[in-house]
């Protein structure tokens, strides 16, 4: 029997297996991105994060619930098993070709905290994959200190929905991950509705 952890892998896995099919003749020839990023890097600042991740190799607590069922364990992971854990977060690159121009960008201060917020909104939510960015920093998008994303896709075979929150703290001059969210709903066909979780807590 399954996991908790083994279902939430391999649903991400036929999940992503169904995308790659789905949109392969459409925009298969578009998946380079800009060297001049127009939007927030993401998906650069993960790659710098799973770099100082191997380095630092903290320990991670991870909370997985799929409808009333949680399990839950604390774990070291190398390389590999990060770039894992973060692809759904990496894959959410708003730099991609195919989403040149597609999103209104617009600035704010939040008046509890006195966070710069940076929100990128899809101009027609419909013909993207994220529709929504939030990006909250003190300074300048390097010091970023949180970024929220939602991803949604629809076809004939399956529909899925999810909110992903990514959690930063600076020490020693270095911008470190603390954790990260991803929550969501999904329908495959011939098949009822999963709502999950999935989180981690890292501890240095």
């Amino acid at each position: 029997m399954m996991t908790i952890y083994q279902y939430l892998k391999f649903s991400s896995i036929c999940i992503f297996s169904l995308s790659l099919f789905a949109c392969e003749s459409e925009f298969g020839k578009q998946a380079q991105t800009f060297d001049n990023k127009l939007y927030y890097d993401l998906k650069g600042e993960l790659e710098q994060q799973i770099v100082l991740l191997s380095q630092q190799n903290p320990e991670v607590e991870i909370t997985a619930r799929i409808g009333e069922k949680e399990e839950s364990e604390r774990v070291q992971k190398d390389s590999t098993a990060w770039a894992e854990a973060l692809k759904l977060f990496m894959d959410a690159d708003l730099n991609k070709a195919v989403l040149r121009d597609q999103y209104v960008v617009e600035d704010s201060t939040a008046t509890d905290s006195g966070l710069q917020i940076r929100l990128y909104r899809a101009k027609d939510k419909s013909s993207v994959d994220i529709p929504f960015m939030e990006v909250s920093f003190e300074d300048s998008p390097e010091h970023v200190k949180a970024v929220k994303a939602t991803f949604q896709e629809e076809n004939l075979l399956y529909s899925t929905y999810r909110d992903m929150h990514l959690y930063f703290e600076k020490a020693d001059e270095q911008l470190r991950l603390t954790e990260y969210v991803i929550q969501g709903k999904q329908k495959m066909i011939l098949r009822d509705s999963v709502f999950y979780l999935t989180q981690g807590t890292l501890y240095y």
